[in-house]
């Protein structure tokens, strides 16, 4: 029903990515694959760098971290919400020459 619901919303127009993902993340959680997990970019970057942490070297991950904890901070609130991110390529008219 949310599936139908979220469809008939899209066609519409009236549909967010983040409404999307909540009856997505229900079924997968229904059919035994466990709730999708979307994360914000605080918990995205940070998850990265500890990555990164087991496979470069300590002078490259103190830069990756540095970096990012400077981003976060740049970020502010924004850091702990969940991006609307597309794979699609975004072309500005403005930056056209």
């Amino acid at each position: 029903m949310q599936w139908a619901n979220a469809a008939k919303k899209a066609r519409e127009g009236g549909v967010t990515e983040a409404q999307v993902r909540k009856p997505v993340s229900a079924i997968a959680e229904r059919s035994g694959m466990g709730a999708i997990e979307f994360a914000n970019t605080d918990n995205f970057l940070n998850e990265w760098v500890r990555g990164k942490e087991a496979t470069n070297a300590k002078g490259t991950t103190v830069l990756y971290r540095h970096t990012v904890d400077s981003f976060i901070k740049f970020l502010g609130k924004r850091a702990s919400v969940n991006p609307q991110v597309s794979a699609r390529p975004t072309y500005r008219l403005d930056s056209l020459d």
